[in-house]
């Protein structure tokens, strides 16, 4: 009997052990294209910083355990994003020309 309550526990704390945030998108120049094996960065609510790299067509993909709105760094352009319990994208789109960057939800 004892074996089942804690088999029936842990069941239960499985889904608040495994919430996590997945923050995926594409970082692009202003002027087309995409920017290859960019370093892409995402410090979470609690000051964790997560890192990766894009792909050959500048997608990446990080999750992170923690919800809430975090900050997303790449090629010298920073933003808010948010992680929730679900997938949330992103187009960070990066003027070399113009310091700044234009932020959009996919």
């Amino acid at each position: 009997m004892r074996a089942t309550k804690n088999i029936v526990l842990a069941l239960l704390l499985i889904p608040a052990i495994s919430f996590a945030g997945e923050i995926y998108g594409t970082i692009s120049p202003k002027n087309g294209g995409h920017f290859a094996k960019q370093k892409v960065t995402i410090t979470a609510p609690d000051g964790k910083v997560y890192s990766t790299v894009t792909d050959d067509n500048g997608y990446f993909t990080i999750t992170i355990p923690q919800l809430g709105k975090c900050t997303l760094s790449a090629g010298g352009c920073t933003a808010d994003v948010y992680s929730n319990d679900g997938p949330n994208g992103y187009t960070f789109i990066i003027d070399n020309q113009f310091p700044g960057c234009q932020l959009k939800k996919q």
